[in-house]
């Protein structure tokens, strides 16, 4: 028989215990000596097609052992004989596919597999054409595959930013620094690529400000923090209607008076021109400029009144921000960081962000050529699952309206798109997680939310996320080209904030 490559190390044969052999799952029994990892990749050669390999997933390690009537017996008066020679390792392994030497696109085998097939472990450059199989594609490098951590495991950033992302895990586990490792590479990516990226980060405590992606983000188009208690909601208006009712509310005119007509018809142009205007200084500058110019009745005493409103709109709206002025900073910066932790009131920091979420929908719908990435740790503060905690009260409806019933569900389509955090998903809006669920990055998950894990990226290896390490996840992604639940040792390349100073610094003197 002909023999692969000297790379490929044979480690078992296909055997069924029942007799039944199906290309997919795939049981063998390894061979005396050989060792096999949960999570690993193993390959058999194609039945049919020449130099083509069918790639697979370990996903059980089991070990059969020929059971003797007084091996208990023996076990009970601690006189056992091992007798290794009954032991049976075995593994089941699900499919993956394989690359079609013609289309270069991975394939699912569906034709008959032969009993006693040979298994074989591929060498790191065989796999690698599954990591990475657009060569023209753009990809991040999350972290290492775990058992040997040899192999870099790839996400597409295409897909990504066409369907969003989800980190989860307690604290201390590692999402957060996960996240800010993930948003360098992706800036660095876009760097080598020649794009412009622009990323809103929502921080609820502060912990997206570390060295490395500030400087980074400063190295390209800029980075710009932003208090949220800065941030003053004021009104936007796209019909002359509305801004009509508004501006004669605040002035006190009736709207049958001559100096109300001269101002309708003022309004009307501004809004087929601007499309989309904020009330605010400047605003109400532009309507004097124009109607400075107009010869009508009432055209003084509206001047009059618009002045007026001009000195005292600053007192009503108040000093800060406007939604606008950070879409404008927006569409400047590489990084726009709206730190929430010294927050006062976390329901008007709910409402202000939703206010602030709609404007950049909006934009986004109507400029084509404007793109962002909304970055929200901890989502659950935001958009909480209902009757499990509600810090800030009727804000969250409004907070739902937006990020879930647009953003979440046609953002990305439209150039919004969401990378998230949460502690836990039993707390954060199951809408929202399974929107963005697609892709998913899980660390150390326990009791209920394992089963809402389990619900997502499968019963097997959802198990072991209960044990992973600090630093490991779980990755259960589409836009990973193996389709498959991967364990990972993610790349650390920054830490949050929070990491670097605990109680035992503070304790200090």
């Amino acid at each position: 028989m002909e023999q692969p490559d000297v790379e490929f190390e044979l480690v078992g044969r296909v055997y069924s215990e029942d007799g039944v052999y199906r290309p997919d799952p795939l049981t063998f029994t390894l061979l005396e000596g050989a060792n096999i990892s949960q999570g690993e990749i193993v390959c058999i050669r194609h039945p049919r097609l020449e130099n083509t390999y069918v790639f697979y997933q370990v996903v059980e390690v089991p070990l059969r052992r020929k059971a003797k009537d007084y091996e208990e017996d023996l076990i009970k008066t601690n006189k056992v004989f091992p007798d290794p020679e009954r032991n049976y390792p075995r593994a089941l392994a699900e499919q993956i596919g394989y690359i079609d030497p013609t289309s270069k696109e991975l394939r699912p085998l569906l034709e008959h597999i032969k009993p006693l097939t040979e298994v074989y472990r591929p060498p790191p450059e065989a796999i690698k054409s599954l990591l990475q199989p657009d060569r023209n594609g753009v990809y991040l490098e999350l972290g290492r595959i775990y058992p040997h951590e040899r192999l870099p495991l790839y996400l597409d950033l295409r897909i990504l930013l066409r369907q969003g992302l989800l980190i989860i895990g307690g604290v201390g586990t590692g999402k957060t620094t996960t996240m800010i490792s993930l948003l360098i590479k992706l800036l660095r990516t876009c760097a080598e690529k020649g794009l412009h990226p622009h990323i809103l980060i929502i921080d609820k405590d502060g912990e997206y400000g570390c060295y490395e992606l500030v400087s980074l983000a400063r190295s390209m188009l800029g980075y710009e923090r932003v208090d949220v208690n800065d941030i003053v909601l004021r009104r936007a208006f796209t019909d002359a209607d509305s801004l009509h009712k508004e501006l004669l509310k605040l002035m006190g005119l009736h709207p049958a008076s001559t100096s109300a007509r001269a101002l309708r018809a003022v309004v009307e142009e501004l809004i087929s021109t601007m499309k989309r205007v904020e009330l605010n200084v400047d605003l109400i500058e532009s309507l004097l400029m124009k109607i400075s110019s107009m010869r009508s009745r009432g055209v003084g005493d509206l001047m009059s009144r618009l002045r007026g409103l001009k000195e005292k709109l600053p007192s009503l709206l108040g000093e800060g921000v406007s939604p606008l002025e950070i879409v404008e900073l927006l569409k400047e910066k590489t990084i726009v960081h709206i730190d929430c932790s010294n927050a006062s009131s976390w329901s008007e920091v709910v409402s202000k962000l939703a206010g602030l979420l709609d404007y950049i929908y909006e934009e986004a719908l109507k400029d084509k050529s404007f793109g962002c990435l909304l970055v929200i740790d901890e989502a659950h503060f935001y958009v909480p699952e209902r009757g499990t905690f509600n810090p800030a009260g009727d804000a969250h409806r409004e907070m739902e309206d937006v990020l879930v019933g647009k953003i979440a569900t046609t953002g990305a389509r439209n150039g919004v798109v969401v990378f998230a955090t949460t502690q836990r998903l039993s707390i954060v809006k199951k809408t929202f997680s399974t929107q963005i669920g697609q892709n998913l990055i899980a660390h150390k998950v326990e009791d209920v939310d394992l089963e809402r894990l389990k619900e997502i990226a499968g019963p097997t290896l959802a198990e072991v996320v209960r044990i992973l390490p600090r630093g490991y996840a779980l990755v259960k992604a589409t836009a990973n080209p193996l389709k498959r639940p991967v364990i990972i040792r993610v790349e650390k390349l920054a830490s949050p904030l929070s990491a670097m100073t605990t109680c035992l610094d503070r304790w200090k003197g």
